[in-house]
């Protein structure tokens, strides 16, 4: 899972929740691009998007501050790709924006951490 660690200092998730219209046109390419806008902004720590086959889908952003979040909230083409979901792509949605303080995880598929313990097979 791509998810940065927040264990060491607080972040912020923008919170994407959204239903998907049936309108696909230039929807791929574009979403394709905003992400790989966003990787380039300052602050951005880091994504993580799922979608049910219903349309409805979450996509959480992790940020280093709210200035970031601004910022790429006011972004030019991101500008531009949120008007053409609000009048094409999407039938709803809503934002929320959340400042992570801790976070706890587990990922059963990386072996590097029985490794370090000296663990070799998951034991």
């Amino acid at each position: 899972m791509n998810i940065p660690s927040t264990s060491c200092y607080a972040v912020y998730a923008v919170i994407f929740i959204s239903k998907r219209s049936a309108q696909e046109s230039e929807y791929p390419e574009t979403a394709k691009r905003m992400l790989k806008l966003a990787q380039e902004q300052p602050g951005f720590l880091g994504v993580v998007s799922a979608r049910r086959e219903d349309g409805v889908g979450v996509t959480i952003s992790y940020w280093a501050d709210e200035r970031s979040i601004r910022a790429w909230r006011d972004q030019s083409e991101h500008q531009q790709a949120r008007l053409k979901g609000r009048t094409k792509w999407y039938e709803g949605y809503s934002v929320q924006i959340a400042k992570i303080e801790r976070a706890y995880s587990l990922d059963k598929t990386d072996k590097s951490a029985f490794v370090s313990k000296g663990l070799t097979n998951g034991e």
